[in-house]
């Protein structure tokens, strides 16, 4: 009797989803030849992007292998991208590529949790990771960001399973002070959202980056931000409890900014997710101890819990 485990919608047998699996590799592997035969010019480049996104444009057909090659095939791209100076319109279709590659390895972790317990062969560990992932996001920013000019608007992209901002942040306009008497300029940066998380009214992730006023910096500053889902985290490394990431982990790249002393402090205001609130909860329940003690006994007693790490001596 066939089983479904390798499908995310159950649509398709492990068996054919394997053999969807082996002609998707064959396609990524015939875009990958092509970055290495072909000479890098413009409309080579924006040929390689719109190949690679359609190749790895299923995350259920994407195998560990298949991934790594598509983030290699993504960063030749982006290095070439970098030479020949491609505008930022052009490449952010290239994430989709990483957002694909990110939800196939949630998934087979997934898969491999339900492997084991359904008693069957478990597949190999994955040579994807988020080192990976993350390597070619940051990769992404610079290439972006160096072709960004001051006072641009900002590059605010939304996928699935990550968000990215860069700015040239020209400093002749757009900032504030903050900090009482120090009256230190800054620029408030704030991660964009789906259409969904602002309809419900979810809480940005801000940044506040000082902006220093001592003469030795340049006209602009060149700021990067992304995050990744925390699920992502939690789900590869199997974290739980006071373990897991309560928030969206965010990378933040950012160039001189001509500040310095106490006051050029850069702060981050981070969205926590609801796992937090019921974990906090599960700590909160009490837990009772029954102890007897002899007249005038005043040992100190220590007690702990699996559902507390402090310990009370009474």
């Amino acid at each position: 009797m066939a089983d479904y485990i390798g499908s995310e919608a159950c649509a398709i047998s492990t068996v054919e989803l394997a053999q969807k699996q082996t002609l998707r590799s064959q396609v990524i592997q015939g875009v990958y030849n092509l970055t290495q035969m072909e000479d890098a010019d413009r409309d080579t480049v924006v040929g390689w992007i719109s190949a690679l996104v359609e190749s790895a444009q299923v995350p259920d057909e994407l195998t560990a292998e298949s991934g790594a090659l598509v983030l290699q095939i993504a960063d030749t791209i982006l290095a070439n991208a970098a030479t020949i100076g491609l505008v930022p319109d052009a490449l952010t279709v290239l994430l989709q590529t990483v957002n694909s590659v990110a939800r196939s390895l949630k998934d087979r972790t997934r898969r491999r949790r339900l492997q084991i317990v359904d008693s069957t062969t478990v597949e190999d560990k994955d040579t994807t990771s988020l080192l990976s992932l993350q390597h070619t996001l940051s990769t992404f920013e610079d290439v972006v960001s160096s072709n960004l000019l001051p006072g641009q608007d900002a590059v605010s992209l939304v996928l699935p399973e990550f968000r990215v901002y860069i700015q040239n942040i020209a400093l002749s306009s757009g900032l504030s002070g903050f900090g009482g008497s120090t009256d230190v300029p800054y620029k408030l940066l704030t991660m964009p959202q789906s259409d969904l998380e602002a309809f419900n009214g979810n809480t940005d992730a801000v940044v506040i980056v000082p902006i220093g006023t001592d003469g030795t910096q340049s006209s602009a500053v060149r700021v990067s931000l992304s995050t990744l889902r925390s699920e992502l985290f939690n789900t590869e490394f199997a974290l739980t409890g006071k373990q897991q990431a309560f928030s969206n982990p965010l990378s933040l790249k950012i160039g001189e900014t001509g500040c310095s002393g106490p006051a050029c402090r850069v702060e981050l205001v981070l969205p926590v997710s609801a796992d937090l609130a019921e974990w906090a909860t599960e700590r909160a329940t009490p837990v009772n101890f029954t102890t007897e003690c002899a007249a005038n006994d005043k040992s100190c007693l220590l007690y702990t819990s699996d559902a507390a790490d402090d310990m009370q001596c009474v």
